[in-house]
C-alpha cells in the first residue's frame, strides 16, 4: 500500500507544483503592475498637483478689506459694541478698546483666531422685551402694548440704559460695522439694540395715547431715522436682517396707529407718509452684507492650511480626521486655485444682489451650471476631482441658493413699506370703500408688488390690504408670508 502511495505521490505532485508555480508567477505580475500602475497614478497626481493656481485679480478684490469712512470718535457702532456693559462702564471707551485689542489678536494669530477677549458682565436687569408672538395673536398690536402698559412701563424704568445707550447712537449721528474678517468675530449686542429699538417705539405709542401727538411723533421719527440710517450702512448679513425687522415692526406701529387715532392723518400725514416710504436702494441693497460674508470665506479659504495644521495637534479626535490631513497636505488642497473657485461663484451671487430686482431663479441656475462645469455630476465626474481634489471637495458643499431667502427677505420688507404706504394714501385721501378696489388696481408703482409690479389685494370684506411675500416674517400678524394692513 505505501507503494501505491508513494507512484500517486509521484504522479500528481509535479502538476500542482507547476501550477502553484505558475499562480505565484502571475501574482507577483499582478502585483508588480498594480504596484507600477498606482505608482504612476501617484506620480501623475503629483506632477499634476505640484504648484498652485496664480490668485485671480477678482478674487484679490474680493479679500479685500474695505477702508473706514467714519472716525472712531464718530462711530456709534462703538456704543452698540459694549450697548451691555455695566451702567458705571465709559461705553465707548471700553468698546474702542475691546475692538482694537481683538483686531491686534486677529492680525497676530489669523489663521488661529478666536474672539478670546472678554465681554463686559452682562446685567441681570436687561429684561425687556416686545412679545412678538403675542402681537401677532392680536388684530392691532398697539392696542396689546396698550393693554399691558404697567408692566411695560416697569420693565421700561428698570431698563432705561439700554434706551439711553441707543439714543447716544442717535445723537452721534454716524454708524459703520467694524467686524473682523474672520467666522470668528465677535458679534455686537443686537439682541440689545433691539430692545432699546422697541423701548422708543413703546415710549411713543404711551405718548400718543396720552394726546401727546407731537412728542410721541417725534420719537418715532427719531426711531425710524437711525433705523434707516443703520440699515444703509450695515455690513452684514445678521445686523441687515435683524434692522429690517427692526424697521418693519416700527412700521407696523406706525399702521396701526394711524388706524387708531385718525386725527393723525389729518394732522400729521406728510410725517406719517415719510415713516413709511418705501426703502431706498442703498437701504434694501445686500451688496456690502454680502461682501461681508465673501470676504470672510475667502479668507477662510485661504487660511485653511494653518487651521488645518493646528487641528491635527488637537486632542479632538474629529479635529485630527482625514479630511483635516487633506486639507493640510501640499498636493491635495491649493489655496489659490480654491479661491479662484469660490471667486467664480461669488460672483453670480454678487451679480445678483447688485440688481435693482435680485434675479434669484437664474442665479440658482447659474450657480448649479458653474458646479457642473467644475465638478461635474455623478459618478462620471471624478476626472474633475484629479487637481486640487479637497479644494473641490469643499467647493461641492456649497448651497447653490444660500442667499436667496436674504434677498427676498430685503424684497419682501420693501413690499411692506409699499403696502403701508398704500394704506396711508387711501386714508389720507379718504378714498371711498366702494371706490378703493379700483384705486388699488390703477395705483401708482411705488404702491405695487416690487416683484412684478402687481397691485396689492383688497379685502371686501374686512377691509384689509394684503401683499404675499416669498419669506417667513415674525413682523406679520401669524408670521408667514402674508402681510396685513387695516384700513378699519
Amino acid at each position: 500500500m505505501s507503494n501505491t502511495l508513494a507512484a500517486n505521490t509521484e504522479s500528481v505532485d509535479p502538476l500542482d507544483n507547476n501550477k502553484l508555480k505558475t499562480w505565484k508567477r502571475r501574482s507577483i505580475k499582478v502585483l508588480l503592475t498594480m504596484f507600477v500602475i498606482v505608482t504612476v497614478l501617484l506620480g501623475l497626481f503629483v506632477v499634476i498637483n505640484w504648484s498652485d493656481e496664480a490668485l485671480s485679480e477678482r478674487a484679490k478684490l474680493l479679500l479685500r478689506e474695505p477702508p473706514r469712512q467714519v472716525a472712531d470718535a464718530q462711530n456709534a457702532y462703538y456704543i452698540l459694541k459694549a450697548m451691555d456693559a455695566p451702567a458705571d462702564t465709559d461705553v465707548f471707551k471700553t468698546a474702542v478698546d475691546k475692538e482694537h485689542a481683538e483686531r491686534a489678536e486677529f492680525l497676530k494669530n489669523r489663521g488661529i483666531y478666536t474672539a478670546s477677549v472678554k465681554d463686559p458682565e452682562k446685567p441681570a436687569t436687561v429684561t425687556f422685551t416686545w412679545d412678538q408672538k403675542q402681537c401677532q395673536q392680536m388684530p392691532n398690536c398697539v392696542q396689546d402694548i396698550l393693554a399691558h402698559r404697567t408692566n411695560l412701563s416697569g420693565l421700561m424704568k428698570d431698563n432705561q440704559l439700554l434706551l439711553q445707550r441707543y439714543q447716544m447712537m442717535q445723537k452721534m449721528g454716524n454708524y459703520e460695522e467694524l467686524l473682523l474678517p474672520t467666522y470668528m468675530a465677535s458679534v455686537p449686542a443686537y439682541s440689545q439694540l433691539m430692545r432699546a429699538m422697541d423701548m422708543q417705539t413703546t415710549k411713543a405709542v404711551f405718548e400718543m395715547a396720552d394726546g401727546k401727538f407731537e412728542t410721541g411723533l417725534q420719537e418715532l421719527e427719531s426711531n425710524n431715522h437711525y433705523t434707516r440710517l443703520m440699515l444703509g450702512k450695515s455690513s452684514s448679513l445678521i445686523s441687515k436682517m435683524v434692522l429690517l425687522t427692526a424697521l418693519c415692526k416700527q412700521v407696523r406701529v406706525v399702521s396701526e396707529l394711524a388706524v387708531l387715532y385718525p386725527v393723525l392723518m389729518v394732522q400729521y400725514a406728510e410725517r406719517l407718509n415719510l415713516l413709511v416710504k418705501p426703502m431706498s436702494d442703498v437701504e434694501r441693497s445686500l451688496v456690502a452684507a454680502i461682501s461681508y460674508e465673501v470676504m470672510v470665506n475667502m479668507r477662510f479659504v485661504q487660511d485653511l492650511p494653518e487651521n488645518a495644521k493646528a487641528a491635527q495637534n488637537s486632542s479632538d479626535p474629529e479635529m485630527s480626521s482625514w479630511q483635516y490631513k487633506m486639507l493640510a497636505g501640499k498636493y491635495s488642497f491649493h489655496v489659490n486655485a480654491t479661491s479662484n473657485l469660490f471667486a467664480r461663484h461669488w460672483d453670480i451671487i454678487l451679480n445678483t444682489a447688485s440688481q435693482k430686482l435680485p434675479d434669484t431663479v437664474t442665479m440658482k441656475k447659474q450657480l448649479i451650471e458653474l458646479q457642473e462645469k467644475n465638478l461635474g455630476t455623478g459618478i462620471l465626474s471624478a476626472h474633475h476631482y484629479v487637481y486640487n481634489p479637497a479644494g473641490k471637495m469643499l467647493a461641492s458643499t456649497v448651497i447653490p441658493d444660500q442667499f436667496s431667502s436674504f434677498l427676498e427677505r430685503s424684497i419682501d420688507a420693501d413690499a411692506y413699506l409699499r403696502l403701508v404706504a398704500l394704506q396711508f394714501d387711501i386714508l389720507s385721501k379718504k378714498i371711498p370703500v366702494t371706490d378703493i378696489p379700483a384705486y388699488v388696481d390703477n395705483a401708482a408703482a411705488v404702491f405695487r408688488s416690487p416683484y412684478d409690479g402687481a397691485a396689492m389685494k383688497w379685502d371686501v370684506r374686512t377691509r384689509q390690504l394684503s401683499f404675499t411675500g416669498h419669506e417667513k416674517a415674525s413682523t406679520n400678524p401669524d408670521g408667514g408670508k402674508i402681510s396685513i394692513v387695516s384700513l378699519i
